[in-house]
């Protein structure tokens, strides 16, 4: 039934094409002046509060509270792809962009790390965490100690490999904290690789540079972001 519907009409629209095509444009034209002209006319509406029944008691109760506290809409930004380090250097340069951007955004919320909570943030760190903290710093100290002096990257290079030519051939603390440096040297000659052919100014290489290479890194640049998906997202 429903294919023999179709024949007659593909035969019908074949032998008498006006028949179909004609009110096509007067429909059209009934369209624009119903949208543009008629008292009901068609309009453009971006309140969000529009969507929810005025009549709902709780949502009257939210608008009555948006009145009395205002306050700006969030906004969202989700970045996603297989290589968390990309995703960190973009969030990382819109935040440094938006963040100079005071007269449109209130606040600019990216990354939970230590800075962000004040002066008093290691209160919140627990005491595992603090002690694992101290002997990392202890054990990098000779190294940051040696290597504060440097303002650039070309004249970091310059002290590693001054360091390298007149090390001591026996063991010692700076020889042993440059040979546990080494991973972080290499993460951050490879980032600013990176960086060279990525328009705007470099980010920094981010705390994990100090940890090395491998997958402890990973786990502790994502604990520092909002990350989802084993930091895919």
């Amino acid at each position: 039934m429903f294919a023999r519907l179709l024949r007659l009409l593909a035969g019908a629209v074949c032998r008498h094409p006006r028949w179909f095509v004609y009110p096509q444009f007067a429909l059209f034209g009934l369209c624009v002046y119903y949208t543009a002209f008629s008292p009901h006319h068609l309009q453009l509406d971006m309140d969000r509060d529009d969507l929810v029944g005025s009549d709902k008691s709780y949502h009257q109760r939210f608008v009555e509270y948006r009145k009395e506290f205002p306050g700006e809409d969030e906004l969202a930004v989700v970045v996603e792809s297989n290589d968390h380090e990309r995703n960190r250097q973009f969030v990382e340069r819109l935040a440094a962009k938006l963040e100079l951007e005071t007269n449109l955004f209130t606040d600019v919320f990216y990354k939970g790390d230590l800075k962000s909570l004040g002066p008093k943030a290691l209160l919140f760190v627990p005491d595992d965490e603090l002690i694992e903290l101290r002997q990392r710093l202890a054990l990098y100290r000779p190294f940051i100690q040696k290597f504060t002096a440097a303002t650039n990257l070309d004249s970091l290079f310059d002290l590693i490999n001054q360091q390298f030519r007149t090390a001591k051939r026996e063991e010692n603390e700076e020889n042993t904290a440059l040979i546990k440096a080494i991973p972080a040297l290499e993460r951050i000659v490879v980032q600013a690789g990176a960086a060279l052919s990525t328009p705007g100014t470099p980010v920094s290489p981010g705390v994990t540079a100090l940890f090395g290479a491998g997958e402890e890194p990973e786990k502790v640049d994502q604990a520092s972001y909002i990350t989802f998906a084993d930091g895919r997202i």
